[in-house]
């Protein structure tokens, strides 16, 4: 996991390559004023996902991806994103994607606008704690497949 301002997300590049794909995306479009809902970076390998979140207090789980990371961005509004260990979180057995599952916070970000939050898989995430709405960004990227 990695939290940091937007002015260093450039420093970020070379860990995975549909993740610099995502980085060069960004730093060339106003991603304030990117479209609500899906924005195709490089197919199903990169893609920004821009979207008003209702937010809850408390989210009950967290979740956790097998080949996709997330760049979480705030935009407006803010949120809290609660992080824990994956190791020891009941991991339902399935082929899916996305994972769910019970936990208890071990660190909180706080997402203020101009932050990001980048979470590879295997790295368990709570997002969209807090209240009212929150304007942000969810880029994917592919990291399981050969340094995608």
């Amino acid at each position: 996991m990695i939290y940091d301002r937007m002015e260093r997300l450039g420093n970020y590049r070379g860990i995975c390559k549909a993740l610099d794909s995502l980085i060069d995306y960004l730093s060339s479009h106003d991603w304030y004023s990117l479209p609500l809902g899906r924005n195709e970076v490089d197919g199903d390998r990169a893609y920004v996902n821009h979207n008003v979140v209702p937010l809850r207090a408390e989210q009950p789980t967290y979740e956790m991806h097998r080949q996709y990371g997330d760049l979480h961005i705030a935009i407006s509004g803010g949120e809290t994103i609660g992080c824990a260990p994956a190791e020891g979180m009941e991991w339902p057995d399935s082929a899916e994607e996305t994972l769910l599952a019970p936990g208890k916070d071990a660190c909180r970000l706080t997402m203020a606008p101009g932050t990001f939050a980048i979470f590879f898989p295997a790295d368990a995430h709570r997002p969209s704690q807090g209240v009212g709405d929150c304007d942000k960004l969810v880029g994917k990227f592919l990291c399981k497949e050969g340094n995608a």
